[in-house]
């Protein structure tokens, strides 16, 4: 006799499938969704579209005409170990920058920063996550070199372009891992 038999016709059946049904029921169904989650993280392509039309400042245009590629790699280097073939892509199209002029900015008026749309893309319809990203100067601080103020750096310096592109790569995969 099978030990399901057994579970069936005993005493101890009404019991066993009272309790244990549903945990294990609840077991199988938390299996798929952390398979399912862990499915969803993996990524297959990341993508980058900026318009660079909105740089006027010739020292910035030195710094920020790389910002697709830069965006990129800095959300790929924050991927390792999350690359593969099935997954989502991360599709991202910046459309403002703005950049405080160094009197703005001794100022303390907050209004140098990086915007876009980010979207992540996932197969089959109603899956994907689309929101508006904006990371400000002060956001971007903690990633400035240690000793640096954000009051008197200059936000066509190289420090503060690749602290801006940091901020916005750390943002995005927060968001990815919510």
């Amino acid at each position: 006799m099978s030990l399901l038999h057994l579970l069936k016709h005993s005493a101890a059946a009404h019991v066993w499938s009272r309790l244990h049904l549903p945990a294990l029921a609840l077991a199988i169904l938390l299996g798929f969704a952390a398979h399912e989650a862990e499915a969803q993280s993996m990524v297959s392509d990341v993508q980058v579209n900026a318009d660079l039309t909105v740089i006027r400042d010739a020292d910035a245009a030195r710094q920020w005409t790389r910002l697709e590629a830069d965006l990129e790699t800095a959300i790929v280097e924050r991927l390792v170990g999350r690359i593969a073939e099935e997954g989502l892509v991360i599709l991202i199209d910046i459309d403002s920058l703005e950049l405080a002029n160094i009197f703005e900015t001794q100022a303390n008026i907050e209004s140098s920063a990086l915007s876009g749309d980010v979207r992540f893309q996932r197969d089959g319809l109603l899956n994907d996550t689309n929101y508006q990203l904006r990371v400000s100067a002060s956001q971007a601080q903690v990633f400035l070199p240690a000793g640096s103020n954000v009051t008197l750096i200059n936000p066509s310096s190289a420090e503060f372009y690749q602290a801006m592109v940091t901020s916005f790569a750390e943002n995005v995969i927060r968001r990815l891992d919510q």
